[in-house]
Order: structure tokens, then sequence, then C-alpha cells
């Protein structure tokens, strides 16, 4: 081997080392802010969060235990009736589209239904916006003329 194919390969061996050592930091810190994420769900992990803020003194630690507590619980229970709204709505208009939609757009939509539940959605794509005035201002309020006049 000549030494141009030599340093060649060299070279492409570090770029994929590199890369590899890239991937997983990039796997760990995504992993932690997961974890990190998972923990303030939790009622420990949330009222430790708040008081590694507040730093509260020992007088005070058993009053803001108990406040921290139960505005947990009250943002769970924000969060569980928020997911079901979601959920309902998006069962209503399922139920909306399906009137007007033929069998193989029903078909779509299921199974685009089926793959969000297990995978989160894709992030928009360039194309168009929805409806047929998305990339139009908005109307102006009752009563103001619109700008330019």
């Amino acid at each position: 081997m000549n030494t141009r194919v030599k340093s060649s390969l060299i070279l492409f061996v570090v770029l994929l080392i590199g890369v590899a050592i890239g991937f997983e930091l990039s796997e760990i810190f995504v992993r932690n802010k997961f974890h990190r994420i998972d923990e303030f769900r939790d009622q420990h992990g949330f009222v430790r969060m708040f008081e590694n803020i507040i730093k509260p003194d020992a007088n005070q630690l058993p009053v803001i235990d108990s406040i921290l507590i139960h505005y947990h619980n009250k943002l769970d229970n924000i969060s569980k009736s928020g997911m079901q709204q979601v959920s309902l709505q998006m069962d209503s208009m399922i139920v909306d589209l399906n009137k007007i939609l033929n069998q193989d757009q029903k078909s779509h939509l299921k199974n685009g239904m089926e793959r969000m539940k297990r995978f989160p959605p894709p992030p928009p794509s360039g194309r168009r916006p929805p409806g047929p005035d998305a990339g139009a201002p908005p109307p102006p309020p009752d009563g103001q003329p619109p700008e330019g006049r």
C-alpha cells in the first residue's frame, strides 16, 4: 500500500471512532435528560428539586414539604386530565374525519394514529401549511380597518 492509501485509511478509521464516541455521548446526555424529567414527575423528585432550590431550614421543612406535595398532586391531576382531554379531542377528530374519508384514507388515518401512540409524531416538513388561509395574516380585530388603508 502506498502512503496516500494508508493515510486515507487511518483518517477514515479515526473519523469512524469519533462518530461512535459522539453517538455514545449524545445517548448518555439524552438518557440523563429524560431521567431528570421522569424524576421531576415523581413526588419525591419534585419535592427534592424545590428543596434544593429553596434550601429551607429545619423549621420550615415540614411546612414546605406539605405545600410542595399538595401542589405536586394538583399538577399531576392537571397533567392527567389534560392528557385525557387531548385523547377525547383526538377521538372526536377521528369520528368527524371518518364521515368524509374514503376507505383508503381511513386506513391511513388508523395506521398513523397507531404509529403516533408508539412513537412521537415527526417534526413538520417543509410542505405547505394546513388550511386554505394558513399563510395569510390574521384578520384585523372587529371595528378596525386592515393595515395599509
